[in-house]
């Protein structure tokens, strides 16, 4: 799957506006996996690779949330009010 963010807004909404804060191309998407600290709850290393939209797995689970298929066949899906993502299958060969 590839990701690509469909709007993301934070508190300054002329900032995010002026210079299309948060939106880049179609990268790989990916799911992290975070490593937690030995108190089994603290995230030690949340497994943020670059170049890969870094999902992590309550993005998936928010109460807030949803996800609907595009007529383009993309898959938006909002994580909640202010963020929202579109997903696309790779096709190769």
């Amino acid at each position: 799957m590839e990701a690509m963010c469909s709007f993301y807004f934070t508190d300054d909404y002329q900032f995010d506006n002026a210079y299309n804060f948060s939106k880049a191309g179609w990268l790989p998407a990916r799911i992290t996996k975070p490593e937690l600290c030995e108190d089994g709850w603290h995230i030690k290393n949340r497994d943020i690779q670059p170049g890969f939209i870094n999902f992590e797995v309550n993005d998936f689970k928010t109460n807030s949330g949803g996800a609907w298929l595009n007529s383009d066949g993309t898959i938006s899906l909002a994580i909640h009010s202010n963020l929202v993502y579109n997903l696309r299958e790779v096709r190769n060969g």
